[in-house]
């Protein structure tokens, strides 16, 4: 057992820069960084349908999904839901609340950190990066908590539905208001009886 870090050990964040590590090592220290992504809750224009999208590749391949994706190096997570959006869906959005910021490791050694965001489409008409995005179609709150599976999209509807989320909004602009959150969440259950399961936001 070490009594103080040894001042001449190799600093792990150097590793990755570094050519003379064996392949194993970068390996397993990248494995040990999280990843920092981000999405977004993003109200169409008309404030009652909210944007999926549908991966075209990786561990979420054919899974609706909220739009968003990784933060690269030297970005501000705001920055980079702007640039993801644009590049995956060709919309443009304000962002209004930060919603939460979640932690989840996805069946393998990485941890992913997701900034989730309340936003607003200031555009409509989408054009999609299709080797990112199979799909991607406007729902209401309630069809998406039932069509969506990842925690990361599950989490910041349900910090919407009980009203929070810090403002991170700017200047005003000219548009209608985001609807407040709904008294209760109706979905459908995903198997067994047909009745509705209730998310009821406390008061």
């Amino acid at each position: 057992e070490l009594e103080a870090w040894p001042r001449d050990w190799t600093f792990k964040d150097d590793i990755p820069g570094r050519t003379d590590v064996a392949p194993i090592v970068h390996k397993a220290i990248n494995a040990s960084l999280t990843r920092e992504v981000v999405g977004s809750l993003v109200f169409h224009p008309d404030g009652e349908r909210i944007l999926l999208v549908k991966a075209s590749r990786g561990f979420t391949k054919g899974m609706w999904n909220s739009p968003g994706g990784l933060v690269t190096d030297g970005e501000a997570p705001e920055e980079s839901m702007h640039r993801e959006m644009e590049e995956e869906t060709g919309l443009s959005l304000r962002l209004e609340k930060l919603l939460g910021v979640y932690t989840q490791r996805f069946g393998s050694p990485y941890f992913m950190r997701g900034h989730m965001y309340l936003a607003r489409a200031l555009t409509t008409e989408l054009s999609l990066q299709a080797d990112e995005i199979a799909a991607a179609a406007w729902f209401t709150l309630a069809e998406a908590h039932r069509l969506v599976m990842n925690p990361f999209s599950r989490k910041p509807m349900d910090a919407y539905a009980r009203g929070m989320g810090r403002d991170i909004s700017t200047a005003p602009l000219p548009y209608v208001p985001l609807p407040p959150a709904p008294d209760t969440l109706r979905v459908a259950p995903r198997s067994g009886p047909s009745s509705d399961v209730s998310c009821a936001v406390p008061p």
